[in-house]
C-alpha cells in the first residue's frame, strides 16, 4: 500500500493560518433573511433585476435550509489536484472528504503505487478532525485534533464551525452581469478571502501585508440556475495579478503553478433531514504528539 508522504510527521501535515482571516470580511455566509430583503428591493423598472439583487436572491434560495452540500476542485488544465466534497450545517459542524492526485501537494510519495489517497475531516464545535487513509498502524483509523491556528495539511478552507468553501458566499460582492448572460454574475473578493482557497505553503511563500490583502481584489464568477447560486470560481492567475497589484510578490515557480491553477466551488442545498456531525468518539482521537507515538487508544 501506498503510504502518505509524512503521514507520521504532524509538522508537514499541518499549515499555521497566520495572516489569512479576520478583519470586516464574514467567515460566515450571508443572513438568508437579509438576502431576502435585497432582492426584493426596487428596481430600476418593472421587472428589472440588478447584479446586487440577483447574488442576494441566489444565496438566499441556495441558503434556505439547514445545511448546504459543496464540491471544492484545485484543477490544473483538465486535471483535479485536489477535490473535496462535503456538507456544511449553517448554524456550525460539517465533514468533507478529499482525494488527492498524486502530484497534487507532494503529499503522496512518488515510489508507491495503488493508494486510496483520501482524507476525511470532521469539524465539531471549535475542533476540527482529520484522518488519512494511508495511516498506518498504530494510527490507523485515529482521528487527530488540530491544534490552535492549525489546519488539515494545509487546506487553508478548512475552518472551524464552517469552512471557508461556504464562507466565501458571504465575501461576495456583485459588480455586474457576463456579457450577454444574465445567469452569471460577475462579482468580486477580497484578495486574503480568495488566498484561504490556497494551500498554507503557497499562501505563505507570498510576500504580502495584511493591508495589501485587505485591500485587494479578485474577481469571481458566480453561476446562477433558476435563480439559485451553484458555482462560484477563480482563476489563480487572477490571484497572481491582485497580489502584484496590490505591491505584494510571488515567487516565479509559485506565480507559474498558481497560472495554470482554476478553483471551482459548487453549490447545492442539503437534504432536509440531513443528520448533523458529530465529533469522532474520544477513543479514536490523538494529538499530535499521539501521531508520532503510540497513537490513538480506541475504546474496548
Amino acid at each position: 500500500m501506498r503510504r502518505l508522504r509524512g503521514s507520521l510527521v504532524p509538522l508537514v501535515l499541518l499549515s499555521v493560518v497566520a495572516g489569512c482571516g479576520g478583519g470586516d470580511e464574514p467567515a460566515a455566509p450571508p443572513d438568508p433573511a437579509a438576502a431576502s430583503s435585497l432582492a426584493s428591493a426596487p428596481t430600476d423598472g418593472p421587472g428589472a433585476t440588478s447584479p446586487e439583487q440577483a447574488l442576494a436572491g441566489g444565496l438566499r434560495a441556495l441558503l434556505g435550509g439547514s445545511a448546504v452540500d459543496f464540491r471544492y476542485r484545485i484543477l490544473s488544465g483538465e486535471t483535479v489536484l485536489t477535490e473535496t466534497s462535503g456538507r456544511a450545517f449553517l448554524a456550525g459542524g460539517w465533514s468533507a472528504t478529499t482525494h488527492f492526485d498524486d502530484a497534487a501537494t507532494g503529499v503522496v510519495a512518488p515510489d508507491e503505487e495503488g493508494a486510496d489517497n483520501t482524507m476525511l475531516v470532521r469539524a465539531s464545535g471549535d475542533d476540527v478532525f482529520m484522518q488519512l487513509s494511508g495511516w498506518p498502524e498504530p494510527v490507523a483509523g485515529c482521528w487527530l485534533r488540530m491544534g490552535p491556528g492549525e489546519s488539515p495539511i494545509g487546506l487553508l478552507a478548512m475552518t472551524p464551525k464552517l469552512p471557508f468553501h461556504i464562507g466565501l458566499l458571504g465575501t461576495l460582492h456583485a459588480v455586474d452581469f457576463a456579457p450577454g448572460d444574465d445567469t452569471v454574475i460577475v462579482a468580486r473578493t477580497q484578495l486574503r478571502s480568495a488566498l484561504l482557497l490556497l494551500s498554507g505553503p503557497v499562501v505563505q511563500s507570498i510576500a504580502l501585508s495584511d493591508e495589501q490583502a485587505r485591500d485587494a481584489r479578485v474577481p469571481v464568477g458566480v453561476l446562477t440556475t433558476d435563480g439559485v447560486v451553484t458555482d462560484v470560481s477563480l482563476r489563480g492567475a487572477d490571484v497572481v495579478q491582485s497580489v502584484e497589484e496590490a505591491g505584494g510578490t510571488v515567487p516565479a515557480d509559485t506565480a507559474a503553478g498558481l497560472a495554470r491553477l482554476d478553483l471551482t466551488l459548487r453549490y447545492q442545498a442539503s437534504p432536509d433531514n440531513a443528520e448533523p456531525v458529530t465529533a469522532p468518539s474520544p477513543g479514536l482521537v490523538m494529538t499530535s504528539a499521539d501521531l508520532a507515538g503510540h497513537g490513538c487508544r480506541p475504546e474496548n
